[in-house]
């Protein structure tokens, strides 16, 4: 069950194909140490990066003399990390602490790079039901919850259950979300597949209980989820989005309802002082 889950959430956020493109002979440098990330700047090491992205560009601005490995998915990535083909690999902080926190032979070296904005996608539309919820998302940071969740979803070691939250009894209104339940562990079927479990659902559930409403839940791909936006089928969606600053005006984004920053995952045998999911 452990490795099934691990694989899922790869092989969500990213091409499936296998393989990828290396500009120089992997494996090397791994004598060293790392103690944080760095340190990974040196001719020593090869770096994995996802093909695109903000990952790829920080580690060209940051990790100069680093050499460098191009993935097509993270699953291949963090694959090649395992085996000792690359030494580290840079992606999403909540996606590394994920896997990190289910596989000992992973750590992310503590330090980040750059902020990664994931936020709620709205319809524009529905600036007010954006605004309630940006209070909402400060309100859950401020008292605690934010943090409680990122802990439970993110640094588990355990398949966790969303705790009991009160769903109102006499919703005032019903809200369209579009989710995507290919992403664990922010929405993904439960074992029984009959309803959908995560981070984003407990969320949801919490907005719910607050803003009165009645959430309403469509479970679509990345791309429906956008058209659904467009046509006016869902009100907000959240599926770990990226703002798009290229859709000012087709879609209004949240503030970031996650922290994440891009770190790097190594062996753990590369620490000097083996430290799981440091930040």
């Amino acid at each position: 069950m452990k490795k099934i889950w691990i694989s899922a959430i790869l092989l969500s956020l990213g091409a499936c194909l296998a393989g990828y493109y290396l500009l120089a002979t992997p494996g090397q440098g791994t004598e060293k140490s790392a103690t944080r990330l760095h340190d990974l700047n040196d001719s020593g090491f090869t770096i994995g990066v996802p093909m695109g992205g903000k990952a790829t560009k920080l580690s060209e601005e940051q990790f100069p003399k680093a050499r460098k490995a191009y993935f097509n998915s993270p699953r291949t990535g963090c694959e090649a990390v395992v085996q000792r083909s690359v030494d580290a690999f840079l992606f999403n902080s909540h996606t590394l602490d994920f896997i990190a926190s289910r596989d000992e032979n992973l750590t992310v070296l503590p330090g980040v790079g750059e902020r990664v904005d994931i936020a709620i996608a709205f319809a524009p539309e529905h600036k007010k039901l954006c605004d309630e919820v940006n209070k909402l998302i400060a309100q859950f940071r401020k008292d605690g919850t934010y943090q409680q969740m990122y802990d439970r979803w993110f640094k588990s070691t355990e398949r966790p259950d969303i705790p009991e939250i009160n769903r109102p009894d006499a919703p005032t209104r019903t809200i369209r979300v579009g989710v995507c339940s290919q992403v664990p562990p922010l929405c993904f079927r439960s074992r029984d597949e009959d309803s959908l479990s995560g981070f984003d659902i407990e969320l949801l559930r919490r907005l719910s209980s607050k803003l009165n409403a009645r959430i309403e839940l469509h479970d679509m791909d990345f791309v429906t989820l956008f058209e659904a936006l467009d046509e006016g089928r869902i009100d907000m969606g959240l599926a770990g989005l990226n703002k798009d600053t290229n859709r000012p005006d087709q879609v209004l984004y949240s503030d970031n309802y996650i922290d994440s920053y891009i770190v790097a995952i190594v062996h753990t045998s590369l620490v000097a002082t083996p430290e799981k999911g440091g930040k």
